[in-house]
């Protein structure tokens, strides 16, 4: 499969550069209270990737994005706790196919040749009312830290209220230590230490983007604004 190019999330707003996720930070956490931006932050992201032909699974139980997204590139669509079960078992599926059996080499590992199809991005919105209905990411966890060669991207975005304890669970635990880009956006100053950073109120889409070598860096998220902002 092709190595994904760049998606473009936030401006420094220190040096007005573009900060783009690339194959050395493939997921990435949003975490915010409601209204911070953080759906239009996925928004932004799934729909630079639909349009060069990147495959979406949209786990969305607040059903704010799938109005926005083109119908031919989604994969699956997840309203609900149990289209969310299929979708990620399904995708779990999927990719346990293209993992490099053992006769592949280190040229064609390489290469990454091994297998074709699209690249694939799944994207998870309010992730704690998903966790909440007893909804689960653990069946990709094995797929993690091979997203790279399986043509994996993950998105997650959630509530910053509990997300401090929340990211010891299995799989966000796991996007973290692999060097997920975190976008911490508005949030109460008392939710403590988020990914290193002390969250506050902040205008819209605005907040402190942590990524592995870097120290936190105040960003402008680039959000695709719907209808009504979310």
């Amino acid at each position: 499969g092709l190595r994904d190019r760049r998606l473009c999330l936030a401006v420094d707003r220190a040096g007005s550069r573009v900060i783009a996720l690339g194959d050395d930070s493939r997921h990435c956490l949003v975490l915010g209270d409601p209204g911070s931006g953080r759906t239009s932050v996925l928004r932004s992201l799934a729909l630079q990737d639909a349009r060069r032909g990147t495959r979406l699974i949209v786990l969305d139980p607040r059903r704010r994005l799938h109005r926005d997204l083109p119908a031919e590139v989604l994969l699956g669509y997840a309203p609900t706790p149990a289209a969310a079960a299929q979708a990620v078992a399904g995708l779990a599926t999927g990719l346990a196919r293209r993992m490099p059996s053992a006769d592949v080499d280190a040229d064609r590992l390489a290469a990454g040749d091994w297998w074709s199809g699209p690249q694939l991005h799944l994207l998870v919105d309010d992730y704690d009312l998903l966790v909440l209905a007893g909804g689960s990411l653990s069946p990709l966890r094995g797929f993690l830290p091979y997203a790279a060669d399986v043509g994996l991207r993950i998105t997650v975005a959630r509530r910053a209220a509990g997300a401090a304890r929340a990211l010891h669970d299995d799989v966000l635990s796991v996007l973290n230590d692999l060097g997920a880009v975190g976008l911490v956006l508005s949030a109460a100053v008392d939710e403590g230490q988020l990914l290193g950073v002390r969250p506050r109120p902040q205008p819209y889409g605005r907040g402190v983007l942590t990524a592995p070598g870097h120290p936190p860096r105040e960003v402008q998220a680039i959000v695709a604004a719907p209808p009504d902002r979310g």
